[in-house]
């Protein structure tokens, strides 16, 4: 090609854009013959006028990621000369590059990644080299094709996401620069209508519990979004503009209370802006729902809300509404105006209903201490909540409102906390202090525990050294129990208070209090101690269930190392002993998933609970404990203990009652081998084992880990003695084996299996060698006389265990395995249908297949007993089969491949009846797999089988149609190979297969409803043809007519005129529908890579082009088809619109001169249609769309 031939083919509309590219690189590359002045500019020139061109002819340049990649290496090379880097900036100045990346983007799709990467570098080079001239307009639009692009491209690394962030972000920012700009209403509302949901939708799609910090594109996206709500230009359309926002259907309520949040950052200042924004909001249909967390957020900008605004809210939901009081709402109302929690606190504490009581009384709470008033909560509202509340008094003393009041403590100074102390305990009166200071003065003194070390100094001689005060705690044992661990040994508790007898325990703080005295080594504990923990025991047990429970919890958390160190081995007994009857073993398992690695490292408790655990276990009736093995470390098993679980685990696992957890249990407990148990050391225990109910698969994972542990081990005494041991009990039992005595598999033979598909390491003993040799051929023989066996007394589960074992030893296998499965074939093929019958003709068939030499003779062998098979017992899962076959054919040699499908064809054409159609078809489609056609290397070879199978599809379509019934699909899988083989083997079609295709289309359609499944079928249809215009358009160039009567004929069955005909009509079918839509498109605007003749004379107009303008001559048939059927049977309502969309794509190929023909050619009611048909178009088709 010279020169001019070569620019010819670079600025061709029809040549392939591949090759075009390949082309282009090849002579930048400097691989051409060609030599072509000025090359690099000349191919810069070409790429910037193609992507710049709006017309439909190169509109696959934009997004083919080759075309990018090019015009990044000619940017590249003109940079190099100061010359060519010259003229590369004035011819770019005429490029419009943002408008040409914004529709791009605009039009990515999931897997576009590629073509992402390459825009994208273009965009760097550009920024990096080149001044970029942009409009705040169009920074708008860039800004939103970005976010939808990365929101929709799949599998980008977030660091690349980053980058392009910073490139679009100094892109964007440009317009804003300049010193005069300003926010105006024309690009707020612009930014709000086009750009704000797609930003918003991206920043609220990234998880917010990421433990990271945000990503750069995140950090960019809220600057941007923080700058045009903030910016005081703005201000005034916000309101306005959130109105528009909110009309929008793709925002939704994440974004909205993400938007809002960004506000209250902003304008938390200005309260009311957000208080106006707020009322927005709310006050539109679709979000009024998200009143409660929009108060949230208000709550969290810890502002003071315009009292107007606050009181509404308060008496509307309070005041005027005594019935139906929305606590939630109040709540967030309470946060908001601390004012209003103080000044309604004591009325909204006395009429809080339980359910309530702690979120509202947390509140209110932390409302006073914002307000600088919470010592006045605790000396005045709390009292009058607890007097004047006397029906509910308690929830205002109990132990979760005592807990909210204790953890704001802190927030008192030493001052506030001595003054508080003070006035409580001012009097001492021993009938209220119980009721009404108590509580008040536990609050306080828990709350120390969170408070800093000097400010418990500091309260120390308030406490200890106030008589009152020492007479009120004298009234709480968990008072004193917290005291001793702020002061230790600085407080001192009376010795005569501590001597209790067991009748009289106050309450478990008293035990609490000696636990943490003893901790402190306080001398009087040391002399109690003994004494105190056999009554604490009993205090235990003595406790309701519901105490006991939460006593023996707080013990396990608390106190489970104090234990472990001072209570005897009896004792600790007794502690798990507690802990089995008050703990359920699901609670038991939670405990342990989240405290056991403080529990498994006290080692008496430790020894003790798997003591108990073995005793329990022991008994029959206690099977639920099992799973608590799994809960305990491998490492934390004493070893002796270990030993005598696992015996018990495995006596389980043997048992006639077991349950699938016993094996994985004991799995568990061999993961570290001990070499010590009856199941690791006796061959025989493990033969009991694997015969038991057990889950089979655990129990073969258990016997190869046993195994597996003495090959590894077999250079040690104990594991080679047990490895001859087992060989040699093998031995025995093959020596002495009577077939004939077996009803069922042996298990020895499934031992067996393991061992003789053990891969064995090469320095194992010559002994074990040889006795691992004589059993693999006992197995093998065996394996035969006992399928001889086992098939004679017709126990066929076993049967199919045996075929499975063989086929894990193929190498194993010999002619005796061959003559066997011959026999037991022979066998079974005059045995009746069902279930392990037919399992075993599958294992069988499948076996065959592997097994059976490759040529003409065994395949049809193959062939032949599948089709006996499927006629004679119509095996339902015949895929496996099928796949196997396949794997058997693709084997062959090309030539027997050949003879082999050509005598299918033959018998199909002789013997084929609609009882055996269907499995022919089976056969018949298994030539068509992929991997048959790309086997022969010779192309009219494959052409031969594809053309063939086709046209005895076709010669025998009516009987394979009036065979489909229930779960016969044939025809169904017919069209899925068809369809596989359009695209994957493409070139095996020549012009007759590709119009034997278009035929059997055409047939099918006709009485699609017939078929089971009649959705699936249309739809597969409508995919054929679209597969035969995408890859093997170039072939109907004079088949226009083809294509549009079976265009024709698929639109016939969407309407309602074969509604009355057939129930299973399409007319509702939004799928149908839909394939057909997508069959019209592409029939309208096919490939711009398609070739044609008409390009070899080197014209500019395209193939597409050349496509359409033949399509004309016949578009309008099937535009008057679609009027006629409209106003004769109608289509559906629930269709109507998608198959318009369809045929919308017509208009947009049709010129005036068919239009007119169109119009011509109906009658007045079609005429009154067509016309109203086009101006829909006009008003909602594609060209106004774009």
């Amino acid at each position: 090609m010279n020169a001019e031939g070569t620019t010819r083919f670079l600025r061709s509309k029809t040549e392939p854009l591949q090759k075009i590219v390949e082309t282009a690189n090849s002579l930048l590359d400097n691989d051409a013959t060609v030599y072509l002045p000025n090359l690099k500019i000349f191919v810069f020139d070409l790429i910037c006028d193609r992507l710049t061109d709006s017309t439909k002819s190169f509109s696959s340049w934009k997004t083919t990621p080759e075309v990018w990649q090019l015009f990044n290496r000619t940017w590249t090379l003109l940079s190099e000369d100061p010359t060519d880097r010259q003229l590369r900036n004035n011819h770019f100045k005429k490029f419009k590059f943002i408008e040409l990346v914004i529709t791009v983007l605009n039009n990515i799709i999931a897997s576009d990644e590629q073509l992402l990467r390459a825009v994208f570098q273009a965009i760097d080079l550009i920024v990096q080299n080149s001044y970029v001239a942009i409009e705040e307009s169009s920074s708008i639009e860039l800004l939103s094709s970005y976010s939808h692009a990365i929101s929709t491209v799949k599998g980008v690394d977030q660091d690349s996401v980053d980058l392009w962030s910073g490139t679009i972000n100094h892109i964007y920012q440009l317009p804003y620069l300049r010193v005069n700009h300003k926010f105006n209403k024309k690009t707020t509302t612009k930014f709000y209508t086009e750009c704000l949901i797609p930003v918003l939708n991206y920043l609220t799609s990234i998880p917010s519990s990421s433990p990271s910090a945000p990503s750069q594109t995140v950090e960019v996206f809220v600057s941007i979004v923080t700058k045009i709500v903030s910016n005081k230009d703005s201000v005034p359309y916000l309101n306005q503009n959130v109105k528009l926002l909110l009309n929008d259907e793709a925002l939704n309520d994440r974004s909205i209370l993400y938007f809002y949040k960004q506000v209250i950052k902003a304008h938390s200042k200005n309260m009311e802006i957000c208080e106006e924004l707020y009322s927005t909001i709310t006050g539109h249909e679709k979000y009024s729902k998200l009143a409660e967390p929009l108060l949230e957020q208000l709550t969290s900008a810890n502002r003071t809300m315009s009292t107007s605004f606050i009181q509404q809210t308060y008496e509307k939901e309070y005041i005027l509404t005594n019935s139906s009081v929305n606590w939630d709402l109040l709540g967030h109302l309470i946060v908001l105006d601390v004012d209003l929690a103080i000044e309604h606190g004591l009325d909204i504490l006395n009429n809080v209903p339980l359910k309530f009581y702690t979120t509202i009384g947390d509140k209110i709470v932390s409302a006073f201490v914002k307000g600088r008033e919470f010592t006045k909560f605790i000396e005045e509202v709390w009292l009058n909540a607890i007097i004047h509340s006397p029906h509910h008094s308690k929830k205002w003393t109990n132990e979760d409102f005592i807990n909210i009041v204790s953890k704001n403590i802190d927030e008192l100074s030493t001052i506030q906390l001595t003054s508080v102390i003070k006035k409580l305990t001012e009097v001492y009166d021993v009938k209220v202090s119980r009721t009404h200071v108590t509580p008040r003065l536990l609050a306080i003194v828990k709350g120390l525990l969170k408070c800093s070390n000097q400010k418990i100094v500091a309260i120390k001689s308030s406490l200890l050294e106030n008589d009152n005060s020492l007479k009120f705690i004298e009234e709480s044992w968990e008072i004193r129990f917290y005291l001793l661990c702020l002061y230790g040994k600085d407080y001192q508790v009376k010795r005569e208070d501590l001597v209790v007898s067991a009748s009289k325990i106050p309450s478990c703080y008293y035990f609490y209090t000696i636990f943490r005295m003893k901790e402190i080594n306080e001398e009087v504990a040391d002399k109690l101690i003994t004494t105190v923990i056999p009554k604490y025991l009993t205090y235990l047990q003595h406790e309701s269930n519901k105490e006991s429970n939460h006593m023996v919890l707080n013990l396990m958390k608390r106190w489970i190392a104090f234990a472990n160190n001072n209570f005897d081995k009896e004792q600790l007994n007794q502690v798990i002993e507690l802990i089995f009857s008050t703990v359920d073993v699901k609670d038991l398992v939670a405990y342990f998933e989240k405290y056991g690695y403080i529990f498994f490292e006290q080692k008496e408790i430790n020894n003790a609970l798997i003591s108990k655990l073995i005793e329990l276990l022991s008994n029959s009736r206690n099977k639920e404990n099992l799973q608590l093995i799994l809960s305990i470390p491998i490492q934390c098993f004493p070893k002796h203990l270990k030993v005598k679980l696992v015996d018990i685990t495995y006596d389980e696992c043997i048992s006639k009652t077991t349950t699938n957890i016993a094996p994985t249990c004991l799995n568990h407990l061999l993961s570290q081998p001990s070499f010590r148990t009856k199941v690791e050391t006796k061959f025989d225990a493990l033969l009991k084992l694997l015969s038991s109910n057990g889950d089979k698969e655990t129990l073969i994972t258990i016997c190869t880990s046993i195994w597996s542990v003495h090959v590894h081990s077999h250079t040690e005494p104990i594991s080679k003695e047990y490895i001859l041991d087992s060989l040699s009990k093998l031995s025995k039992f093959y020596k002495s084996l009577k077939v004939k005595k077996y009803k069922s598999l042996p298990i020895e033979f499934e031992i067996s299996t393991i061992i003789v598909s053990f891969n064995y390491p090469a320095t194992v003993d010559q002994e074990i060698s040889d006795s691992l040799g004589w059993i693999a051929s006992q197995y093998l023989s065996s394996s035969i006389q006992l399928l001889k066996q086992l098939s004679l007394l017709e126990n066929y589960k076993d049967v199919n265990q045996i075929l499975n074992a063989l086929n894990k030893v193929p190498s194993l296998l010999n002619s005796d395995v061959h003559t066997a499965l011959k026999d037991f074939g022979l066998k079974i093929s005059l045995s009746p249908s069902g279930y392990e019958l037919n399992l075993a003709r599958s294992n069988l068939f499948s076996l065959s297949s592997m097994l059976l030499e490759s040529n003409f003779n065994n395949a049809t062998y193959l062939l032949s007993l599948y089709i006996a098979i499927q006629t004679e017992f119509k095996l339902e899962s015949y895929q496996e089969l099928l796949d196997n076959l396949v794997n058997h054919l693709q084997s062959l040699q090309e030539s027997d491949l050949i003879s082999i499908h050509s005598l299918l064809l033959y018998t199909m054409e002789r013997d084929a009846n609609e009882d055996n159609v269907h499995i022919f078809i089976q056969l018949l489609l298994c030539f068509l797999n992929k991997k048959i056609l790309k086997k022969t290397n010779n192309k009219e070879s494959t052409t031969l089988i594809l053309t063939g199978s086709l046209s005895l599809i076709l010669t025998k379509l009516d009987l394979i149609m009036h065979s489909c019934s229930g779960s016969n699909h044939s025809v169904l899988n017919i069209l899925q190979s068809i369809k596989n083989c359009l695209s994957e083997v493409y070139w095996c079609f020549d012009q007759y297969s590709l119009e034997t295709t278009l035929s059997l289309v055409s047939k099918i359609i006709k009485c699609v409803e017939q078929v089971p499944l009649p959705e699936k079928t249309y739809v597969l249809l409508t995919q054929v043809m679209s597969y035969i215009l995408l890859y093997h358009r170039f072939r109907l160039s004079s088949r226009h007519h083809l294509i549009m009567s079976i265009c024709i004929s698929l639109l016939e069955p969407l309407s309602l005129k074969r509604k009355l005909n057939f129930p299973n009509d399409l007319s509702s079918s939004i799928e149908s529908a839909s394939a057909y839509s997508r069959l019209l498109g592409n029939l309208c605007e096919p490939s711009n890579k398609e070739s044609t003749n008409s390009n070899k004379n080197g014209t500019l107009n395209s193939s597409s082009a050349l496509i359409k303008r033949s399509l004309r001559k016949h578009l309008p048939v099937l535009l008057v088809n679609f009027i006629y059927l409209s106003l004769t049977s109608n289509f559906s309502n629930v269709n109507v619109e998608t198959i318009l969309s369809g045929i919308f794509k017509i208009f947009d190929v049709l010129s005036p001169i068919e239009l007119q023909l169109v119009s011509s050619s109906l009658d007045i009611p079609g005429r009154t249609y067509y016309k109203s048909l086009y101006s829909n178009y006009k008003a909602n088709g594609k060209w106004k769309d774009e």
